[in-house]
């Protein structure tokens, strides 16, 4: 069976005169500002890449991978706590604001007790 783009476990984006490897289970959120977007990997590892978060988004499994705002997308994997009242998630001990037109999917994507 061939691997689609959305089940690899690794990929490879292009900064500057090289190609960065990025092992998608190891991302914790990624954040865009401007025409760049961060990714946030464990360990505390961060690297910046020109590029949109729709391009990365494309290279995500969407079992593990929801975006949550214009300019985030989350690994479910890494989520520690959902603020409902302020509409924050804690990913990596840092807050990530949830869109009101990301929610309702937010909320499905839980497994709620």
């Amino acid at each position: 069976m061939a691997a689609t783009k959305k089940n690899k476990q690794f990929f490879f984006i292009k900064n500057k005169q090289f190609l960065q490897r990025v092992d998608v289970p190891k991302i914790q959120y990624i954040h865009a500002e401007g025409n760049y977007c961060f990714i946030h990997m464990i360990g505390n590892q961060r690297v910046s890449f020109k590029i949109s978060l729709l391009q990365i988004i494309d290279h995500l499994s969407q079992e593990h991978f929801v975006r949550v705002h214009k300019s985030y997308i989350i690994n479910l994997d890494y989520l520690q706590q959902v603020n409902i009242k302020e509409r924050l998630l804690l990913v990596n001990n840092e807050n990530i604001p949830v869109g009101r037109t990301y929610y309702s999917e937010l909320s499905q994507r839980l497994s709620l007790l």
